[in-house]
């Protein structure tokens, strides 16, 4: 992925206005800022998996094993 500085900032700015990321600076320098997840953006990601297994399981539920690790 070719993302610029300016716009990975961009985005990370907009990310953060949403409550999902939040900078956090380094110890090590004033500049150096590290990008964490919130509280409200790791209930998120939980509740998405939880979706993408449900899904996976509905799809691919019929298949046999052995025919899945074929084809994948």
């Amino acid at each position: 992925m070719d993302v610029g500085k300016v716009a990975l900032g961009a985005l990370i700015g907009r990310l953060e206005v949403s409550g999902f990321v939040k900078r956090v600076p380094e110890k090590t320098g004033r500049r150096v800022k590290r990008v964490v997840l919130t509280k409200q953006s790791k209930e998120l990601v939980e509740t998405q998996r939880a979706k993408n297994s449900e899904f996976n399981q509905r799809v691919l539920g019929g298949i046999a094993l052995d025919t899945l690790e074929t084809t994948a």
